[in-house]
């Protein structure tokens, strides 16, 4: 989303500069552009007021933040392509405000709503029909067809469980009971995966997006190219670190590869790799951000929620893996180097150690009292919100035009705001799936099947769970 007097590529955080190249979002001028950019600094003001001051109860801070992001999938990404991108069709801003006054109807009416549980009135049935609706729409937006698609697949299965053969067949629930039941409880749209993103997810978004804001982004490449330029095939391994590296503060695969991906696949190409190749080294490696503590992808959230332990337990858990995962790809990468006969960086081209170090230090400190906060036992809410404040002053100690001024700060307030609306549609989207395994108690016939299957086998119990996950 740009516009002439607003932010500008270079200055964005990578999670605006992913949705710039890819050309999904709408770019918006005038008033527009100041409503969406008002609601998303809203929803970073709110979350980050949360975050100081503490969470609100369960349903409110979900509603709240669903409020925020799903209005905002709707205004910010057009119904399909051949739509235009500089203006907001009227539809959608009804819309938006369904989708809020969805939500509005639950944070006004929560007690009544508590109240009368397992008795829904006309309106719970039709407002819950279309929060639906919306919700796959959103995702659609958002995601593309594969998640929404598996959420209509589970409501059609709560609908006509009478019809599916075998282990399949439930009693089924009329749409009186699914719309209710995925609208009003914390087991459907307003589900844990919705509350991992209205908690944490949402922070270390922005977390990601003001850190790219002081200049990380440029600093990791540097390093990278400091540390691995100078050995066979650099420019490659420089790529894989600098995914690496960038995968630490961001959770997001595709904002990972543009943000690196800009700069080391022009540069593997110049050094003799083929264009294939360097575009699947940048892919690997940023997917591979997903799983590089601290900070992860939303499933590590989820993990960390559903098992009733601490995020950090998760990362420590994942240290080991992430780390021998960038190890092969920086191995395939020096082999591919040796026998193409790729060289090594000049010392012209590759940065010293030392002197980005000099001028970057200071970007990691945020970072390490993340990993700090979270060793020590404080919540991941309170940790991120501190490498946040601490990031902002920080940011003070570095180049001037990477200074956290009030502009800068604003910038990356709204970016962080719309990058988070594509995890919070996949998490209410995940809701309504996790609603449906829930209320049919298929999970449970699942959990039987594999018992029975793997024959007591843990090993292969856990292979076959892995299958079902994929699937």
């Amino acid at each position: 989303m740009t516009t002439e007097n607003n932010s500008t590529l270079e200055q964005s955080p990578p999670v605006l500069e992913k949705e710039l190249v890819e050309g999904r979002k709408r770019e918006l001028s005038g008033w527009q552009y100041w409503v969406v950019a008002g609601i998303a600094l809203s929803a970073s003001l709110f979350h980050l007021y949360t975050a100081a001051f503490g969470l609100l109860s369960a349903m409110y801070q979900r509603g709240v933040h669903w409020m925020f992001m799903g209005s905002l999938i709707f205004l910010i990404y057009p119904f399909s392509k051949s739509r235009p991108k500089n203006k907001i069709d009227i539809w959608d801003w009804v819309l938006a405000a369904l989708m809020a006054g969805g939500c509005l109807n639950i944070l006004l009416n929560w007690e009544a709503i508590a109240m009368r549980e397992g008795m829904p009135i006309a309106s719970d049935i039709y407002i819950g029909t279309m929060m639906i609706i919306l919700v796959i729409e959103a995702g659609r937006r958002a995601m593309g067809w594969p998640l929404p698609i598996v959420a209509i697949i589970a409501t059609i299965y709560a609908l006509f469980g009478p019809y599916f053969p075998g282990v399949l067949a439930h009693g089924g629930f009329p749409l009186e009971e699914l719309a209710p039941f995925q609208y009003l409880r914390t087991d459907g749209i307003f589900g844990v995966p919705l509350g991992v993103s209205a908690s944490f997810i949402f922070l270390f978004v922005l977390f990601g997006a003001i850190l790219s804001v002081t200049g990380a982004g440029q600093f990791f490449i540097d390093l990278s190219l400091a540390l691995t330029g100078r050995t066979q095939g650099g420019p490659g391994k420089a790529a894989v670190v600098a995914s690496g590296l960038m995968g630490t503060v961001s959770g997001s695969s595709v904002a990972n590869a543009v943000t690196t991906g800009a700069f080391t696949i022009p540069l593997m190409k110049k050094s003799g790799y083929t264009p294939n190749f360097a575009g699947a080294v940048v892919a690997a490696s940023s997917t591979g951000g997903q799983v590089m503590p601290p900070v992860m992808g939303a499933a590590a959230f989820i993990m960390a929620q559903f098992l009733g332990i601490s995020y950090w337990d998760i990362v420590v858990a994942a240290a080991i893996p992430a780390t021998l995962y960038f190890i092969s790809i920086i191995a395939m990468v020096h082999f591919r180097a040796g026998k193409r006969g790729i060289k090594s960086l000049t010392d012209e081209t590759a940065p010293r150690v030392g002197r980005v170090l000099r001028e970057g230090w200071h970007l990691l400190l945020p970072i390490i009292t993340l990993v700090i906060f979270l060793a020590l036992g404080y919540s991941a809410v309170k940790a991120v919100f501190w490498s946040i404040v601490l990031m902002i002053c920080v940011s003070w100690m570095g180049k001037p035009q990477y200074r956290m001024t009030p502009k800068r700060l604003l910038d990356a307030l709204i970016a962080g705001g719309m990058g988070a609306v594509e995890v919070a549609a996949a998490c209410a989207c995940s809701g309504l799936v996790i609603g449906v395994i829930g209320i049919t108690g298929i999970g449970l016939a699942f959990s039987s099947f594999v018992i029975s299957l793997s024959q007591g086998i843990l090993p292969l119990a856990l292979i076959l769970t892995m299958i079902g996950s994929i699937i």
